[in-house]
């Protein structure tokens, strides 16, 4: 995975990333100046993303292998360099009844974008801006946005989320971002949609009484192995101080009602768990944190008890893993 040749400009890089740091949620001003920030974003910031998405699809395939199949009104808000529409299209059974529509408050990233997918999927008509019709077979995209959205954005955003058939919604592994993605979990929840992940269950989310405590939902996703023998990915990290094994990331994924498949059925049950986060490392044990249908738990996988989990996870930053409830 050693990268093409790109002259980096680390002063956009530098400056791009501090915006992505400081976002507060009070509404963020657009932050691409010129076209050349987007290529510069989509060299180093975007395949991050991308590692992120990728992740999250797999799950959802894992969970129900139909997701990806018919047509599909594609709804990318804010979509950036088009990170997750591409991720997306890839995943998706026939192309010949996909459209995608793109939602940004830059009309240079939606340019930008529409070239990319273009340039990798030609048939796919793409258009810009919420499309007038949301069709049945709508489905939102979200990418990265709740740590720079202010309240009245985000309430329009959840709006237009329960118009459409199915939402995947991913987001830095973030205590702000994890909190809204709750929010908007029992939105759908209310509305008598599935939630098809991360969850095990289609209960109260548990989370919602953790957050005081400093707890969060988050994940992490895996970067490609080939990114740690990238001279290219050694001096973004080393250059803009970035931890290349950490990549946490919040989701939410949820559709309207529709015949649930066995592997999502049959998690919903008191015995299949969820690890949250990275677990602590104690004495040859690992404590953490589990959720399930009766609510957040705490853990402990002793080494004694359970060699193999143990070293799994000791070892790996490790993206999924559902467990044993009482393990």
């Amino acid at each position: 995975m050693e990268k093409k040749a790109f002259q980096l400009n680390w002063q956009t890089l530098e400056r791009l990333r501090g915006k992505f740091l400081a976002a507060d949620a009070r509404g963020t001003p657009n932050y691409w100046q010129q076209s050349s920030d987007l290529s510069q974003y989509d060299e180093v910031f975007a395949p991050r993303i991308r590692w992120k998405w990728d992740a999250v699809l797999r799950d959802i395939a894992d969970r129900d292998p139909g997701f990806f199949t018919g047509s599909c009104q594609l709804i990318d808000w804010g979509c950036g360099s088009g990170v997750a529409s591409l991720a997306v299209l890839e995943q998706m059974h026939d192309l010949s009844a996909v459209s995608v529509h793109l939602v940004d408050q830059s009309a240079l990233a939606r340019q930008y974008a529409a070239q990319k997918i273009a340039a990798q999927f030609p048939t796919v008509k793409v258009h810009h801006g919420i499309p007038s019709e949301i069709k049945p077979e709508a489905r939102l995209l979200v990418s990265h946005v709740l740590t720079e959205i202010d309240d009245a954005t985000f309430g329009q955003l959840k709006s237009l989320s329960l118009r459409c058939h199915s939402l995947i919604w991913v987001e830095p592994g973030m205590p702000l971002a994890s909190k809204r993605l709750v929010e908007a979990r029992e939105l759908w929840r209310d509305s008598s949609h599935q939630i098809v992940a991360p969850c095990t269950h289609q209960n109260t989310c548990g989370m919602r009484a953790r957050h005081d405590a400093g707890d969060w939902c988050h994940f992490f996703a895996k970067p490609p192995n080939e990114v740690f023998r990238s001279a290219f990915w050694r001096e973004v990290s080393e250059t803009l101080k970035i931890d290349l094994r950490s990549l946490p990331v919040s989701y939410l994924v949820a559709q309207k009602p529709a015949p649930i498949t066995s592997n999502i059925h049959d998690r919903d049950s008191a015995t299949c768990a969820r690890l949250i986060g990275r677990p602590k490392l104690g004495k040859n044990v690992l404590h953490g944190l589990t959720c399930n249908k009766t609510g957040i738990n705490a853990c402990a996988i002793r080494k004694r008890d359970q060699p193999a989990l143990y070293k799994q996870l000791n070892k790996d930053l490790q993206f999924r893993q559902e467990l044993a409830a009482d393990g």
